[in-house]
């Protein structure tokens, strides 16, 4: 009984010496991201280790680790300038391992979700898009190197084709035996022999 009273009471003294940041409400009003927030904390045992934390104050999750190792009372926090608009807040650990968190607060002036949201969205369109024209004009040269073969070959069959003809309608032209001189010339000799017979005669 009294173990179990002894391990309460240490309980209730780490508790209640546990690390505090000591920032009033004010100090959290007019928070712009680019710029320098000043933390300050009190009751450390060792260093301690800030982090930033994002959403509801029941369900918070951690963004970053802001600074650890820090053995004095404040620190200088550069706000990252590309922070997105939200609301924030600060947990605080020392070597106790009893955690302890400042107040919700809004930090403003950095990229909003919606607008980070837009710009992935519009540099995903317009890769596809880059991606399509790509796409497209390598099947226009494709069909175009595709039709130009096609007449090459086309024109070159076409060709060959003419000249075939025109050797075929040469060669085969038979020659013409009806022709009257060729009939003319033995019939003459004939006459000039039977007229020598007479003469002779």
């Amino acid at each position: 009984m009294q173990f179990s009273f002894a391990l309460v009471a240490a309980a209730a003294c780490a508790v209640a010496n546990a690390v505090i940041i000591t920032n009033g409400p004010a100090s959290f009003v007019g928070i712009t991201a680019g710029r320098a927030l000043n933390i300050s904390w009190a009751d450390a045992s060792g260093p301690v280790t800030l982090t930033l934390k994002t959403g509801e104050a029941n369900a918070l999750t951690t963004v970053s680790t802001i600074a650890s190792g820090l053995t004095g009372t404040s620190y200088a926090w550069a706000i990252p300038a590309t922070l997105p608009v939200s609301f924030y807040a600060l947990q605080i650990d020392d070597s106790t391992g009893v955690p302890n968190y400042s107040i919700r607060f809004e930090i403003t002036g950095g990229p909003s979700s919606s607008s980070a949201s837009g710009s992935s969205t519009s540099t995903g369109s317009s890769a596809s898009a880059s991606a399509t024209t790509a796409s497209n004009s390598t099947i226009t040269s494709s069909s175009a190197s595709r039709s130009g073969t096609a007449s090459a070959t086309t024109s070159g069959s076409a060709s060959r084709t003419a000249t075939t003809s025109s050797g075929t309608s040469t060669a085969s032209a038979p020659p013409n035996t009806n022709s009257g001189s060729s009939f003319a010339s033995p019939l003459a000799f004939v006459l000039l022999a039977f007229a020598a017979l007479i003469t002779l005669n």
